[in-house]
């Protein structure tokens, strides 16, 4: 009887090692939504967005952190696979801008989070 007992808690114990291995938490960079509107709260398509790290780098429009992007027909653009720190945020689309707003992220971003930022240009 004690073999069989011992050779069920050493079932048990493979079995819960095994189900820890599936619950690893594997953390993913940070994402962010970014949708831009109009002064009639409607999308904007084709407008330009980029991200910065600085306030000098977002007054230069130089170095974003990624490739600029442009927003699809729901006025949406999606920067993946970010680093967790705060972003200055750009768009423009024909002569309206946000150039008089600097607009950024007001906390470090975190793994594991999609953040969503609206941006009205005029």
């Amino acid at each position: 009887m004690q073999r069989i007992s011992g050779k069920i808690t050493l079932l048990i114990l493979l079995c819960l090692t095994a189900v820890g291995e599936g619950c690893i938490r594997i953390d993913t960079p940070p994402q962010m939504s970014i949708t831009v509107l109009d002064a009639e709260e409607q999308p904007v398509s084709g407008a330009v967005v980029g991200l910065f790290d600085s306030r000098e780098a977002w007054s230069n429009r130089e170095y974003p952190v990624q490739v600029w992007k442009a927003t699809d027909v729901s006025g949406e653009v999606i920067f993946a696979s970010l680093k967790e720190q705060l972003y200055y945020i750009y768009v423009r689309k024909d002569l309206a801008d946000n150039s008089g707003d600097m607009i950024s992220t007001t906390n470090k971003l975190l793994a594991n989070q999609r953040y969503k930022v609206v941006i009205h240009i005029y």
